[in-house]
């Protein structure tokens, strides 16, 4: 039986832990020296390894009852509370 060193990610392409275990979840595989180096400023995405400050990592402002995107500017965002109304539950999504 051959070792084999994986990297297991979440949905986001985020590191979750690397391991040799065969545990539930998304994994890759990866060489000794990435096994080893156990970096934690890379992201997964379309099944390969891609360091952190390559990536750009873009969110959207999410309704969550409805799960609809908001459209907002990347840079800036102000929210507005009426303390008289009803209030939504706001969430980040990302696109990668």
């Amino acid at each position: 039986m051959t070792a084999r060193f994986r990297l297991y990610y979440n949905s986001d392409g985020t590191v979750n832990q690397y391991s040799m275990e065969d545990l539930p979840g998304d994994w890759i595989a990866v060489d000794v020296a990435t096994f080893h180096a156990h970096r934690h400023d890379v992201r997964v995405i379309k099944g390969k390894i891609v360091p952190l400050h390559s990536v750009t990592l873009t969110y959207h402002l999410v309704d969550t009852p409805t799960d609809t995107t908001i459209a907002t500017d990347p840079y800036d965002i102000l929210l507005l509370v009426d303390s008289d109304q009803q209030h939504i539950l706001w969430d980040y999504r990302s696109d990668n």
